[in-house]
């Protein structure tokens, strides 16, 4: 035999392996083609599920807990998109969209006017916050900084959370959980810089409590507050800004881990919404309402303004799973004399809750109504 023979009969023996291996990854590409459209289906159905629970959530607290993680549905959607785009299914692809658009409606609009842009290209919170804390807070278009912060009653670390609390240079600190030893601890640890607290007129809120830089007064003392129906079932304190009366009210409401719970949530929201809109002074109401704006409960009436709006959607809790799976209970609302000038969620500081700041201007066509008694 030939040389020529023998290697061309060498090789055709050799020549299935190719082959092999072509089958082989031939094998991988359908089943990866297959779990993709698994996937697909799977994420239809889920985000079909995510649009009836949300549907249902004023009847049924099971619902309503799932109303709450409407980003995370848009995350879910991008996904599914990316999926339904490479596999080339135009109508699986409308019908992703056309089940995401709900949750995206819901979320968009608070990253629009783009203030989270411009708020932090003014570094009105690193650059100036010292300066500012040093200032009078009767000097004219000084922004008032506002700290929301549920500090969790099983979290022992007070020194790590009065450092944070101290650094921040708030005018004003509403805490949530801030039972008998953390008040303690943070009485005495802020004792020269928010001398005030609320503890003075409303020692039954024994676990929400304002702190000051400025003496506090209860809101209740006014006649115009008390003249509001059922006022005084919230924690109200009013405080002098800029020579105005403004109204502080710490919130948190119940955590909606049963039906009962629930109904009293929805209740405290609702009661909210219909103080808050009475309330002719300058109002902030900041706090942990375990409650997201996804669901249908959310404080919904335009007098009451969502301090994230143009900021984003800013998750809270839990500070134990990333960032993008957070979810935001901790809300900062005011009414219309006053313009946010910047809002974000803080670092972790030991709670499973993340600390929201705030900074507010006070408007100069917003006279006050309060007379004294």
């Amino acid at each position: 035999m030939k040389s020529n023979d023998v290697l061309q009969a060498s090789g055709s023996e050799l020549s299935p392996a190719p082959s092999a291996f072509a089958s082989i990854w031939q094998l991988i590409g359908n089943l990866w083609f297959r779990a993709l459209r698994a996937i697909l289906a799977c994420g239809c159905l889920g985000l079909i599920a995510a649009l009836f629970v949300g549907w249902m959530a004023p009847w049924s607290y099971y619902c309503d807990l799932f109303a709450n993680f409407r980003s995370q549905y848009i995350l879910v959607g991008l996904g599914l998109i990316v999926i339904a785009a490479g596999l080339k299914r135009c109508k699986s692809l409308v019908v992703v969209v056309l089940l995401t658009l709900p949750h995206t409606i819901q979320v968009v609009p608070y990253y629009w006017p783009l203030r989270w842009i411009t708020s932090r290209m003014e570094s009105l919170p690193a650059a100036s916050s010292e300066a500012r804390a040093k200032e009078p807070s009767a000097v004219p278009g000084r922004p008032l900084r506002l700290v929301a912060f549920n500090v969790l009653y099983l979290n022992r670390d007070h020194e790590r959370a009065i450092r944070f609390l101290r650094e921040s240079h708030a005018d004003l600190i509403v805490l949530c959980e801030c039972n008998y030893g953390w008040f303690e601890a943070v009485r005495a640890g802020l004792a020269d810089s928010h001398p005030y607290n609320s503890s003075e007129f409303f020692p039954m809120w024994d676990g929400t409590r304002v702190f000051s830089r400025q003496p506090l007064r209860a809101a209740t003392d006014f006649e115009h507050f008390r003249q509001i129906p059922e006022a005084e079932k919230l924690l109200a304190v009013s405080t002098r800004w800029q020579d105005r009366e403004i109204t502080v009210m710490g919130i948190h409401t119940a955590s909606p881990t049963s039906a009962q719970r629930f109904k009293i949530r929805n209740e405290m929201l609702a009661l909210m919404e219909q103080v808050g809109t009475q309330v002719q002074d300058p109002l902030i109401m900041a706090g942990d309402f375990n409650c997201t704006s996804g669901s249908p409960f959310f404080v919904n009436d335009g007098r009451l303004r969502d301090s994230r709006v143009g900021f984003g959607w800013h998750g809270s809790w839990p500070t134990f799973a990333p960032e993008l799976l957070r979810i935001p209970i901790d809300h900062v609302l005011v009414n219309q004399h006053w313009e946010v000038l910047h809002r974000e969620v803080a670092p972790d500081v030991g709670s499973d809750h993340a600390p929201v700041i705030v900074d507010l201007r006070l408007l100069p066509d917003s006279a006050s109504t309060t007379n004294a008694p």
